[in-house]
C-alpha cells in the first residue's frame, strides 16, 4: 500500500521523535517552527545523553544533551528544553525526520534576508526584548555545551543565538 500527500508548509506538520512541530515559510524555505527535540535518528537508533563534560568532549560518535542537565536544581535547567546537539549528530545526515535537514549556512542567509535582519521575527514573542514575531518560527536560544570543555556556555543570550548547520567550516562553529 502506498500513497502520496502533497505537504504544505506552514500547513502541515511534521510529527517526529515523539513530538509534533508546526513549520513555516520564510522566503523560499519551509522551516519546522520550533527546535529539535529528538533523543533518536531517523532509523530509530538512540542518539546518546547523559554525557558528562570529559564524555562530550572525548566521543567522537553524535551525542545530545539538555542544557544544565548535570545540575536540574539550577534555574538554569528546564525540562522542557529543546535538546542540543553535538557536531557528530548534527552532521550524521540522520537526525532530522524524511524531507526535512539540519540547515546549511546558505539556508540561514537565506532566513536573515527575508527577515530583513530583524532577530525578534524569529524569537517567541515576550522571551527577552522579543516582541515584533512576525514568522511563526520559535528559536529559542539555548546556550551551547563547549567542544573543548564539555562546560555550558551562553544561556540564553539572543547576542548568543548560534545554530548549528551542516555546512563544514575550518573549525567548530561554536
Amino acid at each position: 500500500l502506498s500513497f502520496t500527500t502533497d505537504f504544505v508548509c506552514g500547513v502541515d506538520g511534521a510529527y517526529y521523535g515523539g513530538y509534533g512541530y508546526n513549520t513555516t515559510q520564510i522566503g523560499d524555505l519551509c522551516w519546522m517552527n520550533e527546535d529539535l527535540r529528538t533523543s533518536t535518528y531517523r532509523d530509530g537508533t538512540a542518539i546518546p545523553s547523559g554525557l558528562s563534560a570529559g564524555e562530550w568532549t572525548g566521543t567522537n560518535e553524535g551525542a545530545q544533551a539538555k542544557f544544565y542537565e548535570d545540575d536540574p536544581t539550577s534555574y538554569l535547567y528546564n525540562e522542557n528544553a529543546p535538546l542540543l546537539y553535538n557536531w557528530e549528530a548534527v552532521n550524521s545526515g540522520q537526525l532530522c525526520p524524511s524531507g526535512f535537514r539540519v540547515a546549511t549556512d546558505e539556508d540561514w542567509s537565506n532566513l536573515e534576508t527575508a527577515i530583513a535582519g530583524d532577530v525578534n521575527a524569529i524569537i517567541p514573542e515576550g522571551y527577552g526584548p522579543a516582541t515584533t514575531n512576525s514568522t511563526g518560527f520559535n528559536a529559542l536560544p539555548q546556550g551551547t555545551r563547549s567542544g573543548d570543555t564539555g562546560d555550558w556556555v551562553q544561556m540564553a543570550s539572543s547576542s548568543a543565538m548560534r545554530y548549528w548547520t551542516s555546512s563544514p567550516s575550518d573549525g567548530f562553529p561554536w
